[in-house]
C-alpha cells in the first residue's frame, strides 16, 4: 500500500513538474515575443523621423530659397532615403526573427545578423552625418554669424549626435538583451 502511494504522489509530483515547464517555456517565449516587438516598435520610430527628416529637409530648401545650396538639401535628402531603404531591410530581418516558430537556432543566427546590419548602419551614418554637418557649418557660416544662431546651431548638432550615440547604445542593449533571452530559451529547451 506504501509503495502504492508513492508511486501516486511520483506521479502528482511528475505532472505538476511537467506543467511548470511548460508554463517557464511560455513565460520564456513571451519575453523574447515582447522583446521581438519592442524592436520592430523602434524600428517603426526609425521610419517617422526619417520621413520626417525628409519633409523637414525639403521644407527648408523651400524656405530658405537658396538656389546655391539646393544641392546640399537633396543630398541629405537622398542620404537619408538611402538609409531608410537600408532600415527597411533591416527590419524584414527582425520580422524573420519574429517569426522564428520554436527554430531558436534560425531566430539567434538571424537576430545576429540584424545586430551586424544595425552596427554597420550606425557606423555609416556616422560616417555621413560628420561630414555633412561640416559641411552645412562651413556653408551656413555667414548666415548663422549674422543671425547670431551659430553657438545654437552648433550646440543642437552636438546634442543630436550625442542623442543617436545615446540610441545606439540603447538599440544594442535590446538587441543584447533579446539575443540573452533567446539562448536562455535554448539552455531550458536542452534540459529538457
Amino acid at each position: 500500500m506504501e509503495l502504492e502511494e508513492l508511486k501516486q504522489k511520483w506521479d502528482i509530483l511528475s505532472k505538476e513538474v511537467e506543467k511548470q515547464k511548460i508554463i517557464n517555456k511560455k513565460l520564456m517565449d513571451d519575453v523574447v515575443n515582447q522583446r521581438l516587438k519592442g524592436l520592430i516598435s523602434y524600428n517603426w520610430l526609425g521610419f517617422a523621423l526619417s520621413i520626417f527628416a525628409i519633409i523637414f529637409v525639403i521644407y527648408s530648401d523651400f524656405t530658405i530659397a537658396m538656389p546655391e545650396v539646393t544641392t546640399y538639401f537633396y543630398i541629405g535628402v537622398i542620404a537619408v532615403f538611402i538609409f531608410m531603404i537600408y532600415d527597411i531591410y533591416n527590419y524584414r530581418i527582425l520580422l524573420k526573427a519574429k517569426n522564428y516558430n520554436q527554430d531558436l537556432i534560425s531566430a539567434e543566427k538571424t537576430i545576429i545578423k540584424y545586430r551586424k546590419n544595425t552596427i554597420n548602419g550606425y557606423i555609416c551614418a556616422y560616417v555621413f552625418i560628420i561630414p555633412y554637418l561640416g559641411y552645412f557649418f562651413i556653408l551656413f557660416n555667414p548666415a548663422l554669424l549674422s543671425t547670431k544662431l551659430l553657438l545654437f546651431t552648433i550646440l543642437m548638432f552636438l546634442g543630436a549626435l550625442v542623442f543617436t550615440f545615446l540610441i545606439v547604445r540603447w538599440d544594442m542593449g535590446k538587441i543584447k538583451n533579446l539575443q540573452k533571452s533567446i539562448s536562455e530559451l535554448k539552455e531550458f529547451e536542452k534540459e529538457e
